[in-house]
């Protein structure tokens, strides 16, 4: 008699014990054209499998590659046939997908950071950073370019001063870069007087 636990809506208590008696070494498929063949049913793979799924009824096949694997067709050439029917949309050698963005283009990321490609295949680099290296030289590490009237789209030398991540800490705290360049400027001398002062306490100490 077949045990509660594998009743079905759909198989009959002999499909059920069918099944569960002739899972073991054989595909879903295989399992479901016997199982058709015997009751002369017309009953889907997907059917046999969602029961034997919520049945937790398994094969013992292994149907993963196994570590160490070497598939059948490895060192084989691909036929001409075939090839001629893939080979409209194999990349070609040299090929430039259709969204490829030139050296010297621009975008602008979800955080409104604009960004200039320097370099292929897919350099970017921050437009502002590039803006103050040349007419400054190059950034020393650590160091924060910021935009004096907080606008990262102004992207202008004179919109832009080099602050020590200390020192952009103390002006985040304070808020105190403001809309006004000059007045952020001012801000930043001050931020720059304190951190050097307290890191001069911090040495003597």
């Amino acid at each position: 008699m077949t045990n509660k636990k594998y009743k079905s809506l759909i198989f009959s208590d002999e499909m059920v014990d069918f099944i569960k008696g002739n899972s073991k070494g054989k595909t879903t498929q295989e399992l479901t054209d016997l199982l058709n063949k015997k009751f002369k049913t017309n009953f889907k793979t997907s059917q046999v499998r969602t029961f034997k799924k919520n049945n937790h009824i398994t094969s013992g096949l292994v149907t993963r590659f196994q570590k160490g694997h070497i598939p059948s067709n490895k060192g084989q050439k691909i036929s001409r046939e075939v090839y001629e029917r893939c080979s409209k949309t194999m990349f070609k050698k040299g090929h430039t997908p259709h969204n490829h963005k030139p050296v010297g283009s621009t975008r602008i990321d979800t955080e409104g950071y604009h960004y200039t490609k320097t370099q292929e295949p897919n350099k970017w680099e921050l437009t502002h950073r590039l803006l103050w290296e040349k007419y400054n030289g190059k950034i020393k590490r650590g160091d924060k370019i910021i935009f004096l009237d907080g606008n990262k789209l102004n992207i202008k030398i004179e919109n832009l001063a080099c602050v020590k991540s200390s020192e952009l800490l103390y002006l985040n705290r304070t808020e105190q870069i403001s809309e006004i360049p000059e007045l952020t400027k001012t801000s930043v001398a001050v931020a720059k007087l304190k951190t050097a002062i307290k890191e001069r306490i911090k040495d003597l100490t």
